[in-house]
């Protein structure tokens, strides 16, 4: 029964101890796989949706500025000559130092060779220019009116119906400069309050800060600078070709509407036909992601899984923060009529900034573009916030496995020393098998509950093993006994019997016992002999159904009282030795002679499966006893009564046993409901 279990335990799928193990270390990292997986598809996703967002961004601006066509400038002004004014929100104080000048000294007019850089910005009414010289000021004489070798500015300004408005700006000292108006016709100077100006010193030179009212300069102005040590006495802002720089200002109304559009974390530009930009609102570096769950232990989370992760932020450097005019791919493709986007990276290796544009069009002309920038932080953060929440589950995942192990551990170990302890306890000290201990099955579905039957059934054969050899005296006295009182009273009688008659008959007797010993002793040695000779055999591919069939028309010859029936013959080849298994199906028909009720037929089949035969002879008879039944294959085994007067050592099914397992096969008895059959299983040839 307990091998029966543990054939059933090996076919079966095992949840052995090696898949259990696999399971639980594989189980934590399936949970960060799988988070992965998952964080590339959300990446992806969220990509896609901020390019359909910041689209949804330029084309309603887009459509907004269409219904405005004022606010594009209407004239066309040489590229050259463009000067871009900024603007700066808080006042800006005449004093001749660059303090309040820092928001706009990234985009200068330079003059000669980058000696002199002019800075523009509007606030408040006023066009205010700040100048910058690398050289030392050549102060005019204090009682100059018409500045003469000496430096000084000049500014030049459109006039309607007349001659350009010019002014002059000299002074004999730093601080602040007395400005005058130049009347060309009347060839005069006089004094202009409205214009005011400071100059102050540097280690490098001087700095100039002018601020001219508005409604004097409009949207034109000429600098020209007069340097007393210079080849060229006055160096001009403006090419030779156009007399004035085009003062370039970004539009109030616009960019009031793109603050109304405006969304954190969001920069908008719009440009006109040339690039330059026309109005901008900037909010891109704006960062309104925060995790909102508090608690020591979200906060101490979030502080380690910086460390670890990428997480959004606003420290990178931005190229086109001050830029007046963006000349890139997509604004040419925009300009041209077509929308694009693309991602750029930036000097933070961990953001990166997604660009979007598309044109602007009044009456079917394209008049400028819109373009619209975000950050990769939105999906930084998303991602980070998954991310951590797998890693937390991860961990989750980490320590409930940890416990598992440990328990599984623990009750593996308890299992292991619990069959350490039977198995010692199993076998006595000197050598022999324990009856008074119960061989307890461990209880479970794996290797150990598999080797625990197998140890029982092991200690099982062995018990029975044992008491076959302990009982091994008594099974041979008992067969030697019969033929040796034969034998030693037919030799006593002899002696005091006189009559030839009767000694004959004695001596017979005698005979009889010796030659009974004489089989028995033979017996022994066939088997011994069999057993130690069996590698010598030579295998050959025969057909077993051909063999049982010559085999069975033999025997019923011999013996012509048996019926034998063959249910089932099927063509079967093997490879073996047709010698030796012709002597099985001897040792076995000759069993099934012995025990088969008269006048009842033997049954004879071989069946083919996929890759065995199963030979199967069965008698109608007295069922064998299920204490013998498992050691009827053992030698000196016999189940035959004791007045038999054929020697009978119980080696006959030993030897099938031999021959059976010689050949890669098995070999088993059983009880029918009317008889009792012998089946013998052999590897068959595919």
């Amino acid at each position: 029964m307990d091998e029966n279990k543990i054939k059933s335990i090996k076919r079966r799928p095992l949840f052995s101890i090696r898949k259990k193990l696999f399971i639980l270390v594989l189980l934590p990292f399936a949970i960060p796989w799988i988070g992965y997986l998952y964080i590339n598809d959300m990446e992806s996703l969220l990509r896609q949706k901020e390019v359909i967002n910041i689209n949804s961004v330029i084309k309603s601006t887009s459509s907004i500025l269409e219904n405005l066509p004022e606010i594009f400038p209407s004239n066309s002004y040489n590229q050259e000559n463009l000067i871009y004014v900024k603007k700066i929100n808080r006042p800006i104080n005449i004093d001749g130092y660059n303090d309040e000048w820092f928001a706009v000294m990234d985009s200068p007019r330079t003059m000669a060779n980058n000696k002199y850089r002019l800075y523009f910005a509007r606030n408040k009414g006023y066009l205010n220019i700040f100048i910058e010289a690398d050289k030392k000021m050549q102060y005019c004489g204090s009682a100059d009116i018409f500045p003469s070798f000496c430096d000084y500015i000049k500014l030049h300004m459109p006039r309607f119906g007349g001659n350009n408005n010019v002014y002059l700006l000299s002074t004999s000292a730093p601080g602040n400069i007395v400005a005058r108006r130049y009347i060309v016709e009347q060839n005069e100077i006089t004094p202009e309050p409205r214009i005011r100006a400071a100059l102050q010193e540097t280690k490098s030179g001087y700095n100039i800060e002018i601020r001219i009212p508005d409604y004097l300069v409009d949207n034109n102005i000429a600098v020209d600078i007069a340097d007393s040590k210079a080849n060229t006495l006055i160096i001009h802002s403006s090419s030779t070709n156009e007399p004035f720089n085009y003062l370039y200002t970004p539009s109030d109304k616009i960019e009031s509407i793109l603050n109304s559009l405006q969304q954190s974390g969001v920069r908008i530009w719009v440009t006109d036909i040339n690039g330059t930009v026309v109005a901008k609102s900037d909010r891109i570096k704006d960062n309104n992601l925060i995790d909102d769950e508090d608690g020591i232990i979200n906060i101490l989370s979030t502080a380690f899984y910086r460390l670890l992760l990428s997480s959004s932020s606003t420290d990178f450097y931005d190229t086109l923060k001050s830029s007046t005019a963006i000349n890139n791919d997509i604004v040419r493709k925009s300009l041209k009529g077509e929308s694009s986007h693309y991602w750029h990276d930036t000097s933070n290796r961990k953001i990166r900034i997604l660009s979007a544009a598309t044109p602007v069009r009044i009456k079917n002309n394209i008049v400028g573009s819109v373009i619209a920038e975000k950050t990769n932080n939105e999906i930084l953060f998303l991602q980070n916030k998954a991310l951590a929440r797998i890693i937390n589950i991860s961990m989750g995942f980490f320590i409930i496995t940890l416990t598992i192990i440990i328990f599984f551990s623990a009750r593996l170990s308890k299992r292991i020393v619990k069959l350490h302890l039977q198995s010692e306890k199993a076998i006595t000290a000197d050598g022999r098998i324990n009856l008074n201990e119960e061989f307890c099955i461990i209880s479970g579905n794996d290797e150990i509950t598999a080797l625990s039957l197998s140890l029982k059934s092991l200690i099982n054969r062995v018990s029975g093993y044992n008491h076959h050899l302990e009982t091994l005296a008594g099974k041979l006295s008992h067969e030697l006994k019969t033929p040796l009182a034969i034998v030693s009273s037919s030799l006593e009688n002899l002696q005091f019997i006189d009559n030839k008659q009767e000694q004959k008959k004695f001596i017979e007797r005698a005979i009889s016992g010796a030659n009974r010993l004489k089989k028995m002793l033979s017996a022994i040695s066939e088997a011994s002999r069999l057993e130690k000779s069996l590698q010598n055999y030579e295998f050959d591919e025969f057909d077993l159904s051909d063999l049982l069939q010559t085999y069975i028309d033999g025997f019923c010859t011999t013996f012509p009282e048996l019926s034998i029936i063959i249910e089932s013959n099927e063509k079967t080849i093997i490879n073996g030795n047709k010698e030796l298994i012709a002597q099985l199906l001897d040792k076995i028909f000759s069993n099934a002679r012995d025990f088969h009720e008269p006048d009842s037929k033997i049954k004879s089949s071989i069946i083919k499966n996929s890759n065995e035969a199963i030979i199967i002879i069965a008698n109608k008879g007295e069922p064998v006893a299920e204490s013998v039944i498992t050691q009827i294959f053992e030698p000196m085994v016999s189940t035959r009564h004791g007045d038999s007067k054929i020697a009978h050592f119980g080696l006959g099914l030993y030897i099938v046993k031999l021959i059976a397992e010689y050949h890669g096969g098995t070999v088993m008895a059983k009880n029918s409901s009317n008889g009792f059959a012998i089946i013998i299983t052999l590897p068959i040839i595919q």
